[in-house]
């Protein structure tokens, strides 16, 4: 059998660089692929730290002496800072960390909430944590602090976390 050769419609000349621009494209999308799983892996380990945290100070609370919540309360934030300091996590302040006591009836609590009182025994207690913002605009290119692509009102380069935890009075 007569082996015929085939020129190539597009010459050899004509592809030499095409991979390199094909990779170069590639490249640009997987690195923002990986940035965004980085970004929002890193949001959701501030998050779940952050809950962590708010539950162990309402274990405390919830297992505190009557006749010492108010000091109790100062022991919890400092506790919820220092664990998200420990964790190192940005800046969490005493001020960000809010613990309040149910005061109602043990037997019929009306969940609302307000400061912790000495030796009145709350039917709940909760710990929450406000205005603590994490950037995720830093790991993004197309994004600045203020959110250069926002979607309606969410700001994408901003987001708030305020987790909480609400814990039975025990004692």
């Amino acid at each position: 059998m007569n082996k015929r050769y085939h020129q190539p419609t597009v010459s050899r000349r004509y592809q030499c660089g095409a991979a390199a621009v094909e990779l170069a494209i590639i490249i640009v999308v997987m690195m923002l692929i990986v940035a965004g799983v980085i970004g929002f892996g890193r949001f959701f380990w501030y998050a779940d730290t952050l809950t962590k945290t708010t539950r162990d100070a309402a274990r405390l609370m919830s297992e505190s002496i009557v006749s010492d919540l108010s000091g109790n309360a100062t022991a919890a934030k400092n506790m919820v800072v220092n664990a998200a300091a420990a964790s190192n996590l940005p800046a969490v302040t005493t001020d960000n960390v809010i613990i309040e006591c149910d005061n109602s009836s043990p037997s019929n609590p009306s969940y609302s909430f307000g400061n912790c009182i000495n030796n009145t025994t709350p039917a709940n207690v909760r710990v929450r944590i406000t205005a603590y913002n994490v950037n995720i605009a830093e790991w993004f290119p197309f994004l600045d602090a203020n959110g250069l692509m926002p979607v309606g009102t969410i700001n994408w380069g901003n987001i708030v976390l305020a987790p909480q935890t609400t814990m039975r009075y025990m004692k």
